[in-house]
């Protein structure tokens, strides 16, 4: 009920209250108040489903409000943490794709060095390869030496062994 049919409610029942406490003599003194109190009870009855059906449409006016505020709310809310989702997508996906490009640079340094030691390694292999063409043909060509002793074969050694150190 509104404000206003409980107040005439009230009165009503207020001006019963006082009928029923007085003498029966104030009655008849009392009588225009009484039927100005039937009169509101009356008003109030008839325009009581309209103020029912007012105060209905009120509360369920109240209501559609407030659940238009709370699902708004709650779309605010919805969107807040998408946003706040795809920017942390964003920074994953960044950091990762950077992760990457760092990886890549690595792995082609790396690439890079490997195919210098390659390259050294093909190199010496090639030299020490000529080294042995050469040692292989020297000896092949030299004469045989005559019968030598142990003091000269040492030193035919140092010399030899001199030789592949100061190559390599």
């Amino acid at each position: 009920m509104s404000d206003s049919g409980e107040l005439a409610a009230l009165r009503q029942q207020a001006g019963v209250d006082a009928l029923r406490q007085q003498p029966e003599v104030n009655v008849l003194r009392q009588q225009p108040e009484v039927n100005v109190l039937r009169q509101q009870a009356e008003v109030n009855a008839l325009t009581s489903p309209h103020d029912a059906r007012r105060e209905a449409q009120q509360l369920l006016a109240a209501a559609r409000a407030e659940a238009d505020a709370v699902r708004f709310a709650a779309e605010q809310t919805a969107t807040a943490l998408v946003e706040r989702a795809q920017q942390q997508a964003a920074t994953i996906q960044e950091r990762a794709r950077q992760e990457l490009f760092w990886c890549r640079r690595q792995l082609r340094q790396e690439r890079e060095v490997i195919t210098r030691c390659q390259r050294a390694l093909v190199d010496q292999l090639t030299m020490l390869s000529g080294v042995a063409v050469e040692t292989a043909k020297s000896l092949y060509e030299t004469p045989e030496p005559g019968p030598v002793d142990e003091d000269s074969s040492g030193l035919f050694e140092n010399e030899l062994l001199e030789l592949i150190k100061s190559e390599g």
